[in-house]
């Protein structure tokens, strides 16, 4: 057996520790219908356009902005609501939380955030655990600093929504 990696067989690859992704983020490059059984080739083909690698469930916070508060503390306020969800979402069992970078409008003096978990398997008890936390209200500032939201944070008000 050769010591130089075939790029054509992955029986050749190096061994690497790594974690494997929930998502696949590459691009399909490969005709892989030789390696499919008859039963499979006779399935219908589903004519489709690629979508966004993200799945369900969809996590929406909505943001009501403090009227005083500058770019630089909306991002900043953001950043650490990104931190402490994110915090959260892995203390209850997830692997934390994507940002959805597409531009998402919010009504005006409102900032929008759409969130994916990084691990679907769970997330819906996650995230509606994490809303419920949210909305109650009492327990907002267990999840969120109150220097993000509050009279001296850069928002005044939070909505979190579960969008299955």
């Amino acid at each position: 057996m050769s010591t130089k990696p075939d790029l054509n067989d992955p029986n050749t690859w190096p061994v690497v520790d790594c974690v494997p992704s929930d998502v696949f983020l590459g691009s399909f490059v490969r005709d892989c219908t030789p390696n499919l059984t008859d039963e499979q080739k006779s399935w219908p083909v589903a004519d489709c356009k690629p979508s966004d690698v993200f799945l369900d469930p969809v996590f929406v916070v909505e943001l009501t902005i403090r009227p005083e508060a500058g770019q630089v503390e909306i991002v900043h306020g953001t950043a650490e609501l990104l931190r402490a969800l994110d915090a959260r979402e892995t203390e209850l069992g997830g692997s934390g939380l994507i940002l959805d970078a597409r531009r998402h409008p919010a009504p005006k003096g409102k900032v929008r955030l759409v969130l994916h978990p990084k691990t679907v398997a769970g997330a819906k008890n996650r995230l509606q655990q994490l809303a419920d936390l949210i909305e109650s209200g009492t327990s907002l500032h267990s999840v969120i600093p109150s220097a993000v939201v509050g009279e001296q944070g850069s928002f005044v008000g939070c909505h979190a929504v579960l969008k299955p």
